[in-house]
């Protein structure tokens, strides 16, 4: 069973690109997606290890991700930002889950997160608790991704222009609707650290709230109002100085904003 990272970055030439992974501690075959002003793609071999970096004038970092994809070759790959560490020996740990428990064709591994805590036992994934993992957790079976169209949605994700965030929540629901085994495993692949946000402000920006409109939609058209009801319960106190009114309304026009683009593109 092989195994490929795929890692989206920005703005890095060969040798910036080989210095991320040696920092990232990355000893695996990878598929990098470098947006930037280039258009060519390379391939590099280090010892037992493949290196395929992808120079692109794409800009998104769901469009990032759809790259690796449509490249990517091994049997299982796994989602990556560019500021990660990966612990030894992380790509043995998710080939063995995998080789262990034939029915799954996405889990989502433990890591260790300044923001995130993880569960502490293996369990099947739930509908309602996909929006609790970060992308990097991903990891999936390709022939279930291509054989399924799955795809990251490119009106969300940093870079976007639409909307900044929920990408791989999206993502995720897309995989549980099209009925693939998801679960989770608790051995913990990597480390992450305290890092800016390109686009976090906080819970309080109306952009945020907008952008959830959208996602929350996107997730599940039938359960919207009940996201809508329980983000506005449970972020009552940190979205202030938005008021639940001014709240409910954000929600309301950001699922009107992409119900448009998906009716501009039919």
């Amino acid at each position: 069973m092989t195994f490929q990272l795929l890692i989206s970055t920005m703005h890095k030439s060969k040798q910036e690109i080989f210095e991320m992974l040696k920092k990232m501690n990355i000893h695996c075959d990878c598929v990098v997606v470098n947006q930037c002003d280039l258009e060519e793609s390379i391939e590099e071999k280090i010892g037992s290890q493949t290196i395929n970096i992808f120079f692109t004038k794409e800009r998104g970092l769901s469009r990032s991700r759809n790259m690796a994809l449509r490249n990517a070759t091994a049997d299982v790959i796994a989602v990556a930002d560019d500021d990660l560490y990966y612990y030894d020996d992380f790509d043995k740990t998710i080939i063995s889950y995998y080789q262990k428990n034939k029915k799954a064709d996405v889990v989502l591994f433990g890591i260790d997160s300044y923001k995130h805590k993880c569960a502490t036992v293996e369990q099947r994934c739930k509908f309602l608790k996909l929006g609790t993992y970060i992308s990097f957790q991903t990891t999936l079976k390709r022939n279930m991704v291509l054989e399924k169209g799955l795809a990251f949605n490119e009106a969300f994700g940093t870079g976007s222009g639409v909307f900044n965030s929920g990408e791989e929540n999206i993502f995720l629901a897309d995989c549980y609707k099209k009925k693939l085994k998801m679960f989770y495993c608790p051995n913990k692949i990597l480390k992450h650290e305290k890092s800016e946000s390109t686009w976090f402000k906080g819970f309080n920006d109306p952009k945020f709230v907008f952008d959830r409109g959208a996602i929350y939609y996107a997730i599940s058209h039938t359960l919207t109002p009940i996201y809508y009801l329980r983000f506005l319960i449970t972020k009552r106190k940190i979205i202030k100085p938005i008021t639940i009114i001014q709240a409910a309304k954000l929600l309301y026009d950001g699922k009107k904003k992409y119900k448009l683009i998906l009716k501009q593109m039919k």
